[in-house]
């Protein structure tokens, strides 16, 4: 089991906080009228914008020096109160799908911000 359906599987029991019945309601309302709903894990943060460094003359401008990688473990800290509560979500409604792009973007220790020259990811950390 990875650690993302882990922490997917232990969310599904706990209670949700208050301030997110009204997600919670909308969220039945459409599985309701037969939608189906499919919520996207979080993403990676890059500490740049990835746009700004990815032409040549820019790369070297002191913007960039921080750099388009970050562990991979980071990010999965980052990343797991968001998680757990979409977790609570999808297990609350009947229907809902979570789609995680973590294993797509990130390889096992690292997420990088380019693969082949080009930026996978648009977000800074800010």
């Amino acid at each position: 089991m990875t650690e993302a359906a882990a922490t997917l599987r232990r969310s599904a029991a706990a209670p949700l906080p208050a301030n997110a019945a009204r997600s919670l309601a909308a969220l039945r309302a459409i599985a309701d009228r037969g939608v189906r709903i499919i919520l996207e894990a979080p993403k990676p943060t890059i500490p740049t914008a990835l746009f700004r460094c990815a032409d040549w003359f820019n790369r070297a401008n002191e913007y960039c020096a921080r750099g388009w990688e970050v562990p991979r473990g980071e990010v999965e800290r980052r990343r797991a109160v968001p998680l757990r509560q979409i977790g609570r979500y999808a297990a609350k409604v009947p229907g809902v799908a979570i789609w995680d792009p973590l294993p797509i973007l990130c390889e096992a220790q690292l997420c990088r911000g380019y693969r082949d020259g080009k930026p996978l990811i648009s977000t800074p950390i800010i």
